[in-house]
């Protein structure tokens, strides 16, 4: 047989009325996120309205049907981490919805302490585990008959009263009311504490959520326990006067402490605070016929900002029945039906009333004492609804731009000379393409003829879509163009390419004389057989290195496609002689104007001609790498302002 977990109730002296243990559920950070009922006796069972073939692996929340930022589930988490030995006055979440009417005594202690207490060698082991006594005294009726000011004036030793609010999308709490002794708790001069924010305060992450639950559900606790931090022995209530709200109010038991000052005028305040509220607010009470089915429901307290949401005259609902005042509409019966499954269940949702959109949180306080809180949402859920539709219109229309896009890209790289046409060419070669968008502004073109070989690496104007589209047009311009009798002469192709722009885009300046620059920065390459080389560059540097030292070969000062060459005899032609220890290197700017290190300053040329000059005797794919890997680590996070094209070759 197994372990009979009933002996334990003889460890408390007390006289004992039903009995659980719970045992913590933890995740990979060891914070507990759900209980498991390790075991419950049958007057237990009959108490929360549990199953009688109740097991082991039965999950606290889940049963409930609570999350974890529930108030009783809180207090016995926090009292599993502060090894149990707890007094607490509270109702019991049911399994299912809704809670006890009764309010009852729990004593909770550690469930080793309480297994050592029993002497039993042989009891199973629980680690992080509690047993929670209920007992058979004080279980009582609500006291729904005791105002905040009753509260106040005979509890009142030290008390905080606190609004939840919203903080930059994170729900917190704001003192608005205390006294000394309040403060006190929380270790903090009284002067600073009203305006500031729980979750501020250190310690504050294990009670937030319960207090934020207290504020949202009008829950209720009395707890006693020993503080160690105070070194006092405490009684502390708390409880929600208001939706939103959500105070606790402390007893020092160890010595009764006479305090003068009254409390009565915070009552006072907290009034005046309950009819400006910006939330509509409604504590009503069901009225139910013989067979107990609720059939209307008359409005105990409302405030201001309930009526003019309602539209109703000010002072006009308290004290009348809902049927007086709504008739019986659809409304009227949602409103009954809503408040009568609240004795079960919290509520929270959005209806139509009164030709508006109402948020309308609704939760109950016992004995057919329903609260509803109310905010007119209308625009809300408009701007909303128009917000979503836009996103959705947006995200389809940015797909179909994405997916343009990357087909382009798919077309520009397949524009791009295949590598086996450089492999015919050069008995090394490294080819990186990389724009800084899908696609980009720089390409390059190779084609081999009888004479020789001819290479254009080019920069067009900008980058991303339009920069490609000129590439396209640039690869067409020296596919149509080039041929048997002039491509050894570098500067009569540039020459044709400037010509060929500019009848593609006319006149070149808007009505206000601003130069319009369409076009691109090149060097055109001409390999002859004998393997020298004729060079034209406009704005890009070909840099030659023989493993002695790197001559950088500048281009003229000429935009090709801005109209500005008045003949081919403009353009200067470079002959470099074959020599078997050079190798070239031909990039677009986006290497050498890219910012970056801590002073962000551009990369430039002499970084990059110090690494191929170190690196002469190593293959061209090698050197490659080792530019872009210098290159990324002087980026660092800067982004990338320019497409990135670098060719390098040794005959």
């Amino acid at each position: 047989m197994g372990f009979n977990y009933d002996l334990l109730k003889g460890t408390t002296g007390k006289s004992v009325a039903g009995m659980f243990i719970l045992a913590a559920q933890k995740d990979d950070k060891s914070d507990i996120i759900d209980l498991s009922v390790v075991y419950m006796d049958a007057s237990a069972k009959a108490i929360v309205k549990a199953p009688a073939d109740i097991s082991a692996d039965l999950r606290y929340l889940k049963a409930t049907q609570c999350d974890s930022q529930n108030a009783f589930f809180i207090v016995m988490k926090n009292a599993i981490k502060a090894g149990g030995a707890h007094n607490f006055t509270t109702r019991l979440n049911t399994f299912g919805k809704g809670v006890t009417s009764l309010y009852y005594e729990l004593y909770c202690l550690s469930y080793n302490d309480a297994i050592a207490k029993l002497g039993d060698a042989d009891a199973p082991k629980h680690d992080d585990a509690i047993v929670v006594f209920v007992s058979d005294s004080d279980k009582k009726e609500a006291d729904t008959n005791l105002t905040t000011t009753d509260y106040f004036a005979n509890w009142g030793d030290s008390y905080f009263l606190m609004e939840l609010v919203d903080r930059d999308g994170t729900e917190d709490l704001k003192f608005i009311s205390a006294n000394e002794g309040g403060a006190h708790l929380l270790f903090v001069e009284f002067e600073t504490l009203i305006g500031s924010y729980y979750c501020d305060y250190e310690g504050a992450k294990d009670w937030a959520p319960f207090y934020i639950d207290v504020a949202k559900t009008g829950a209720y606790i009395i707890n006693e326990a020993y503080n160690h931090v105070l070194g006092r022995f405490m009684s502390c209530m708390v409880f929600s006067p208001a939706v939103g709200l959500a105070t606790m109010i402390a007893v020092d038991r160890t010595s009764i402490w006479e305090k003068e000052q009254s409390l009565r005028g915070r009552a006072d305040d907290m009034a005046s605070l309950f009819a400006s509220m910006t939330t509509g607010l409604c504590i009503g009470k069901l009225i139910r016929d013989d067979e107990g089915k609720a059939f209307d429901m008359r409005f105990e307290t409302v405030n201001l900002r309930y009526e003019l949401i309602n539209g109703y005259p000010s002072g006009s609902v308290q004290g009348k029945l809902l049927s007086e005042l709504v008739g019986n509409d659809s409304n009227f019966y949602k409103y009954v039906e809503i408040a009568d499954n609240m004795s079960k269940m919290n509520y929270n949702k959005y209806i139509p009333l009164s030709g508006a959109t109402v948020e309308v949180h609704c939760y109950s306080q016992g004995d057919d004492v329903v609260v509803f809180s109310e905010n007119d949402v209308t625009e809300k859920v408009k701007a909303e609804q128009a917000l979503a539709k836009s996103q959705a219109q947006l995200a389809t229309q940015l797909q179909t731009i994405n997916e343009s896009i990357e087909y382009a890209s798919v077309i520009q790289r397949n524009i791009l000379p295949d590598a086996d046409l450089f492999k015919q060419v050069f008995t090394d070669f490294s080819i990186r393409w990389d724009p800084r968008d899908v696609v980009g502004g720089d390409m390059y073109w190779i084609k081999t003829f009888e004479a020789g070989t001819v290479l254009v690496l080019a920069d067009c104007t900008g980058h991303g879509t339009p920069g490609a589209l000129l590439t396209m047009l640039v690869a067409s311009a020296f596919e149509d163009m080039v041929n048997e009798e002039n491509c050894h002469d570098p500067a009569q192709l540039i020459w044709n390419l400037e010509q060929r722009l500019l009848g593609i885009f006319g006149a070149r300046s808007d009505v206000a004389g601003a130069s319009l620059k369409d076009g691109c920065d090149l060097a055109v390459m001409f390999i002859a057989k004998d393997k020298s080389i004729s060079l034209s560059s406009c704005n890009t540097s070909v840099f030659v290195c023989d493993g002695e030292k790197v001559e950088r070969v500048k281009g003229q000062y000429i935009f090709i496609g801005e109209g500005k060459l008045q003949s081919k005899d403009e353009l200067n032609v470079m002959k470099i002689p074959y020599n078997e220890n050079n190798k070239f290197y031909l990039s677009s700017d986006g290497l050498f104007e890219q910012p970056g290190g801590e002073k962000e300053r551009k990369y430039g040329y002499r970084k990059f001609e110090k690494l191929i000059l170190e690196n002469h005797k190593e293959s061209q794919t090698v050197i490659s790498d080792k530019i872009w890997d210098a290159f990324e680590k002087f980026k660092g996070s800067h982004r990338r302002v320019d497409d990135y094209e670098l060719i390098s070759f040794k005959l």
